[in-house]
């Protein structure tokens, strides 16, 4: 089962936006830990486009004392190929980071704004983590890398029928000689 991320109702994304915003202005990341990880590779066809479910599930926690601000994405990547029978994984791939932020000054901050803060910035924060992870870990599994797309701006739970976007090695540019100019 795809574990769907929280979603806040106040307004749509603006809003989300500028209850985050009023965090990001006193926060000073400090460290990105994975802390759990799973992932399992069942029977994949080669050449067959598999279908991709992404989702996340943010959480915050606030220690008052120490004014550090704790987020925890959990993020989850499942492919299917698209024939497949409901609940048949070709490959699930997720990931559980802690993310810890200094905050400046709690004065005037809520669960709210912690809540916005987590599913915007802590998102964007450790969607590079995430999209290194899935890379790294398709390989150990014995298949070609994948590359997860960078995070779409608003979108939290994605779900698309796409072929999978493989990285290959680039061809090597190679430098031109310079032409001297003869005086």
């Amino acid at each position: 089962m795809v574990k769907k991320g929280s979603e806040l109702k106040i307004g749509g994304a603006d809003a989300l936006l500028e209850l985050g915003a009023v965090v990001s202005d006193r926060v000073q990341i400090q460290n990105v830990h994975l802390l759990e990880t799973r992932a399992k590779r069942g029977s994949i066809r080669e050449k067959q486009p598999l279908h991709l479910r992404f989702s996340v599930n943010v959480t915050t926690q606030v220690d008052q004392s120490k004014s550090i601000l704790l987020v925890r994405p959990l993020l989850t990547m499942i492919a299917s190929h698209e024939d497949a029978a409901d609940g048949e994984e070709a490959l699930r791939i997720e990931a559980l980071f802690v993310l810890a932020y200094r905050v400046d000054s709690l004065k005037g901050l809520d669960k709210t704004n912690f809540d916005a803060f987590g599913e915007t910035n802590g998102l964007y924060n450790v969607w590079p983590f995430w999209r290194e992870y899935v890379q790294a870990t398709t390989a150990r599994l014995g298949l070609p890398p994948l590359t997860i797309p960078v995070l779409p701006p608003a979108k939290r739970n994605v779900e698309a029928s796409e072929q999978v976007r493989r990285t290959s090695p680039r061809p090597k540019r190679t430098k031109k000689p310079r032409q001297s100019s003869s005086t």
